[in-house]
């Protein structure tokens, strides 16, 4: 397993802390979702996820995670 398999959780549980901490909900977007099963091998130093919140971009190491603010539906089906 290649260390990005291996921070892809980590990056995950992360965001989802903060958005705890925040009151937010936080989904991974769409090509997370296709990451995941293994649709797509294109491995990315940049994660998004949309959130409830405002926008914005975190650094955790030398990873970048951009939170997209998006519309209530959009946050429905992870």
């Amino acid at each position: 397993m290649a260390s990005s398999d291996r921070s892809a959780p980590e990056v995950a549980n992360v965001v989802q802390e903060l958005a705890s901490l925040r009151g937010e909900t936080v989904v991974g977007s769409g090509a997370a979702a296709a990451k995941a099963p293994g649709l797509m091998r294109q491995v990315s130093m940049r994660h998004v996820f949309l959130t409830s919140g405002r926008s914005r971009n975190l650094k955790l190491g030398a990873q970048t995670v951009e939170l997209r603010h998006a519309l209530p539906w959009q946050l429905l089906y992870p």
